[in-house]
């Protein structure tokens, strides 16, 4: 039931944009039930958007490209 609370609180902070609220609360319920596959999955996913996130905001940063002619 714990790790049950921690994952669906994860996944809450997951929605409300708070990526590493939802990882730590997604890790520890792997911590306490290790075989919980949703936490596993919801915890990669949690990664993954905000690794994606951040190379998105430092491509903004980039200066525009130019074509050559």
């Amino acid at each position: 039931p714990r790790a049950r609370s921690l994952f669906d609180s994860g996944h809450d902070l997951l929605w409300r944009d708070d990526k590493p609220g939802a990882i730590r609360a997604f890790q520890r319920a792997i911590e306490m039930q290790p075989d919980f596959a949703d936490a596993h999955l919801n915890l990669a996913l949690a990664l993954l958007l905000g690794s994606l996130l951040a190379a998105l905001a430092a491509a903004r940063e980039l200066p525009a490209q130019r074509p050559s002619q």
